[in-house]
């Protein structure tokens, strides 16, 4: 068989029929070898990472992402791109000049982009912009783009691995919550049923307050029915008091001088007292003084009657010596005679003298007796009479103290008739003062019973009602708003998490993180299938078998709704209240504060009036005593008074008698001391000195007269001497006699009188000293009595200034008890708007308990609720957080059977070979020529002659699918079966693509085989890539090539499909041959043109 060149009809020689052969090899053999371990070979491409983020702070630790993703893909490995970090002016020259086959740029806020997804307002994708080289390979340009993807997709999947991490975390911290929140509604359920016994006993507590107001209205209305009986007793109290500390202070000023006047008269007593005093002891003095002064003066009266009685005895002798003397003197001539007889009389002279000479001894010591006497008597008489002297002064002082005496014992008679009146009224006074205690004593017990039954009960109850604070009705209302719509939220919560649930099971409302990544669509319904799970998992939870939580927080927030509602309305009512409250809070503060005094000044006032009643009652008594003691004593002082007044004149007048008296004595007691009894004293002791010198004398005399016989005459002068001597003794005897005989009877008078006069003055001193103690005593009563009466004034100045403040008291208790009747009056009012305000808050109570029943019951069922779902809320641990984040970050990864090709293996050398089958098809009717020249002379049928056209090409598309069976084998290491598999299919779809290239270039010549390359640029466009235009789409189905390749891919990969490509094929087999005989029937008709020139397709 002859096969003729295309557009020639020359022969085809073997090289030629090789070239057919070895077309499709090369074409299929070299693209494969150029990408065959491509993957390995990336390091030998160029890019570059520019980073320009700026990286960002979580919780203060700062995060560099674009540093870690720029290192993520500078990173040596032989299976990536040979990165490096540069500027972004090297990296646009780089790619300008291809140095480059792709720069990745990371923007300042890619840390910051990428992290914000824990904020939904603020999340904001992050972005990467990835540039390829205009002058690389196309094949770069997209792995530079992949390579980028990816990691960036890695990033961003660590990203949600460690975003659902916190997930499942929040899932744990929700289980937590859910525990706290199980023991938190326990709680809520317990303090609910504590609420609802609290209302139920506040409710009690209500209608019992209500029922109490109730009764302290009716009480408070008799209290002020009884307020104008109280008022005007006190009031009468009030006018009482005034009455009588106006009369008290009239008695204060009425004895308000006999204090003084008393005081006068106890100092004018206390000096009479003192001037009888000492008159009493001058007279007893001069009593004790004129007691010792008469037996001196009696025994100088003796003294002097012996002196006298003596010197008449020794007047004669002494005349008779002198006479003797005168004898011797006048003879001495018969001196013998006369000195026998002198000597016989001096004997009897000398025992004369040995008798006088003790008696003028006496005489002389009893005249220096009588002297020192009438010395000491002088003395005495002058002290005497200056003693009288005073006594009377005294006496006349104590007289006129007397008279004051009298005048005051007659005003303290008038003063004692005055206080006849003062016990009576005093009496009156104390009985006022009983019945005014008595009503004291009244008084407090009522208003204490008052207080205790009426007010106090009245005070706390209104402290009670004045403990709702509006800051707690506030705060209540809010704690009840709060939990309302915390119970709201939370059932609204739920619903919306569980509506929530219901999307994410239905794979709605969750955007998949890897939309428009490779396989994007497997990756996200993964997700989503793990979200369902999650959500159905949640969702399970919720509705638990032994209840809905759901429903659980409906009832809870109804409940709580119910309460809040009744905590509004009782906030409103107890508001209404408190505002009618202020005038009975006010009245109620009143009545407390006049009670309160009122109860502090009333035991005070019953304590006060006590006393002031025990005080004029003892006082009364004490007065009525004193009064009658008075008057009994005035009257004894004014007769003492003036009988002391006749005495002491009578007794100052003796006094001043007895003081000339005395003084007359002592002057005369003076004169007789010096005139007589000082030179008796002295002429005695004189002439007892001379009888004494005398005696001896005498005696010698009388013994020596015999002796001096002789010398007598010797002695005439001195007889004569001795007669004139003993003359002038004689006379100055005689002189002296008479005086010491008047002065024997003017001392024995004055003995006399002394003796008389010393019981008198002893007398005398006894009653001076009597008058003395009287008047000392009359001093001490007179003190007593001005010290009692000094008190008196005061006692009843005291008792006016109690009367005062008890008049004050009383005013003040009648004002308090008009304030407190008008108070109560204003509480009754109130108490009546508290009893109408209790019902309402009873009836709100009653709301509110039913609300806090339904609240109990719905925490209760809540809290049953969530402790019976807390076994199906899921916790993870770190593993299963880890491998679940993994999962869902990436819920479906890809395995490289590839070994890491840059291209599928098998998809490529499928479509390769399909691509160099139809090439090989194509070129064929390129060199060979599609309808013979012989046609129209051949008698053989147009079939014949299609058949012996196709059969070097059949025999060439067979040697073709060998030589790719091959090719496969050695790319694919396919089995047995899948090489006889790809051989036989090689060759059916060799032969149904000669048979389209023959009918192509047979009837359309060049434009058919134009039309065969546009369906390899079809069939190849569409088999690199699937996202081709949908013309393009809307071609492949008219492609022959297209069920050849997807037959290859089935025989090659087990796929399906394989039954319709195989029909497909053959059916462009049968068409493409129906084809050729019409073309190669059409050639064999007769046209003129073809006798011009041969015919060569």
């Amino acid at each position: 068989m002859k096969l003729e060149r295309a557009r020639t009809g020359k022969p085809v020689s073997w090289l030629t029929l090789l070239g057919l052969f070895l077309i499709p090899v090369i074409v299929a053999g070299g693209f494969l070898a150029a990408t065959w371990g491509a993957g390995d070979r990336l390091d030998r491409v160029q890019a570059a990472v520019v980073n320009l983020d700026e990286g960002t702070h979580i919780d203060g630790e700062f995060v560099p992402l674009g540093r870690q993703l720029a290192a993520g893909l500078i990173t040596e490995d032989d299976d990536n791109f040979a990165w490096s970090l540069a500027d972004q002016e090297n990296a646009e020259q780089g790619l300008a000049s291809g140095k480059f086959a792709a720069v990745v740029t990371i923007p300042e806020d890619f840390s910051r982009d990428a992290t914000s997804f824990s904020d939904a307002a603020d999340a904001t994708q992050a972005i990467v912009h990835v540039e390829t080289s205009t002058v690389s390979g196309v094949a770069d340009s997209v792995i530079g783009q992949q390579i980028a993807n990816v990691a960036a997709a890695t990033t961003g999947r660590e990203l949600t691995e460690n975003y659902l991490d916190n997930v499942y975390v929040g899932f744990n911290d929700t289980g937590d919550g859910m525990h706290e929140l199980a023991d938190g509604t326990s709680q809520l359920a317990d303090g609910a049923s504590q609420l609802d016994d609290g209302l139920d006993e506040y409710t009690d507590g209500v209608s019992q307050a209500g029922d109490g107001i109730g009764e302290l209205a009716d009480g408070l209305d008799q209290l002020s029915a009884n307020g104008g009986e109280l008022t005007s007793g006190t009031a009468g109290l009030a006018s009482g008091a005034g009455e009588l500390a106006t009369g008290l202070q009239t008695a204060a000023d009425g004895t308000a001088e006999l204090p003084a006047q008393t005081q006068q008269l106890a100092d004018g007593m206390s000096d009479l007292s003192t001037g009888l005093g000492e008159a009493a002891a001058g007279g007893q003095q001069a009593a004790t003084g004129l007691n010792q002064l008469a037996p001196g003066v009696r025994g100088a009266a003796d003294g002097s009657a012996e002196i006298a009685g003596g010197l008449g005895q020794i007047t004669p002798g002494i005349r008779q010596s002198a006479d003797g003397s005168a004898e011797i003197a006048g003879g001495l001539e018969q001196i013998t005679p006369g000195i026998r007889q002198s000597a016989d009389g001096s004997a009897e002279i000398a025992g004369g003298l040995g008798q006088i000479t003790p008696g003028v001894r006496q005489s002389a010591d009893g005249a220096e007796q009588v002297g020192g006497a009438l010395t000491e008597s002088a003395a005495g008489a002058r002290e005497l009479s200056q003693g009288n002297t005073e006594l009377a002064a005294g006496l006349r002082e104590f007289a006129d103290g007397s008279d004051k005496l009298m005048d005051g014992a007659t005003r303290l008679r008038q003063g004692a008739d005055g206080l006849q009146v003062l016990p009576t009224g005093l009496a009156q006074l104390s009985e006022g003062a009983e019945q005014q205690q008595e009503g004291l004593e009244d008084f407090t017990e009522g208003f204490e019973q008052l207080n205790s039954e009426g007010i106090q009960p009245l005070t706390d109850g209104v402290e009670q009602l004045d403990a709702v604070d509006p800051d707690d009705l506030e705060q209540l209302s809010d704690a009840s708003s709060q939990v309302d719509s915390g119970a709201s939220a939370l059932s609204g919560g739920l619903n919306e998490y569980q509506q929530y649930l219901g999307q994410l099971e239905q794979g709605a409302g969750l955007d998949c993180p890897y939309d428009g990544e490779e396989n994007g669509d497997e990756l996200c319904e993964a997700y989503l299938a793990g979200a369902a799970d999650s959500a159905q998992a949640a969702d399970a939870a919720l509705d638990s078998e032994d209840g809905s939580l759901v429903d659980a927080a409906a009832s809870l927030a109804d409940g709580t709704s119910a309460l809040d509602s009744g905590v509004q309305q009782l906030a409103d009512e107890l508001t209404a209240f408190a505002e009618e409250l202020p005038e009975l809070i006010n009245g109620a503060e009143e009545v407390s504060a006049n009670a309160d005094q009122l109860a502090a000044a009333a035991p005070q006032l019953r304590d006060g009036g006590a006393q002031i009643t025990a005080a004029i009652s003892g006082f009364a008594t004490g007065a009525t005593e004193f009064a009658d003691g008075a008057v009994q004593w005035a009257d004894g002082a004014v007769d003492f008074a003036s009988q002391l007044n006749g005495g002491l004149q009578q007794l100052a007048a003796g006094s001043d008698e007895l003081a000339t008296g005395n003084a007359a004595l002592a002057d005369g007691l003076d004169q007789l001391n010096e005139e007589g009894a000082a030179p008796l004293a002295d002429g005695l002791d004189q002439a007892a000195t001379g009888l004494e010198q005398l005696t001896p004398g005498a005696v010698e005399l009388s013994t020596g007269l015999d002796q001096a016989a002789t010398g007598l005459e010797q002695l005439t002068p001195g007889a004569a001497e001795l007669s004139t001597g003993l003359d002038q003794a004689a006379t100055g005897l005689e002189q002296l006699t008479p005086g010491a005989a008047e002065l024997s009877t003017g001392l024995d008078q004055a003995a006399t009188g002394l003796e008389q006069l010393a019981p008198g003055v002893q007398d005398l001193a006894d009653g001076v000293g009597e008058a003395a103690t009287g008047s000392t005593q009359l001093a001490d009563g007179t003190q007593q009595l001005a010290t009692g009466l000094g008190a008196l004034p005061e006692q009843l100045g005291q008792a006016a200034d109690g009367a005062d403040q008890l008049a004050t008291g009383a005013a003040q208790l009648s004002d308090g008890v008009g304030q407190y009747v008008d108070g109560v009056d204003q509480v009754a009012v109130g108490a009546g708007q508290a009893a109408d305000g209790m019902t309402q808050l009873d009836e709100a109570g009653s709301q509110l308990t039913d609300g806090s029943s339904q609240l109990a019951d719905g925490t209760d069922e809540l809290a049953t609720n969530i402790d019976d779902s807390l076994d199906d809320l899921p916790s993870y641990s770190s593993a299963e957080r880890n491998r679940l984040s993994t999962m869902v970050s990436e819920p479906v990864t890809t395995v490289d059977s590839g070994g890491g090709a840059l291209l599928p293996e098998s998809t490529a050398t499928t479509l390769l070979m399909i691509l160099a089958l139809w090439l090989g098809g194509l070129a064929t009717f390129l060199v060979l020529s599609a309808v013979p020249s012989g046609v129209l002379r051949s008698r053989e049928s147009s079939a014949r002659l299609v058949a012996r056209a196709l059969t070097p090409g059949a025999v060439i598309a067979a040697v073709q699918a060998l030589a790719l069976t091959i090719v496969g084998q050695i790319v694919l290491d396919l089995s047995f079966g899948k090489v006889i598999g790809v051989f036989a299919f090689l060759v059916f779809a060799g032969w149904t693509f000669l048979a389209v290239n023959h009918a192509l270039v047979a009837w359309l010549g060049g434009f058919g085989r134009l039309i065969s390359v546009a369906m390899v640029v079809l069939t190849a466009g569409s088999g690199i890539l699937s996202a081709v235009p949908g013309w393009f789409s809307a071609l492949l189905p008219f492609s022959p090539l297209t069920p050849a390749l997807t037959g290859i891919r089935a025989v090659v990969m087990d796929g399906a499909g394989l039954t319709d490509a195989v029909i497909g094929c053959l059916l462009w087999l049968l068409l493409s041959t129906v084809a050729a005989i019409a073309a190669v029937v059409r050639s064999r008709t007769a046209d003129p043109r073809t006798f011009a020139r041969p015919v060569h397709a």
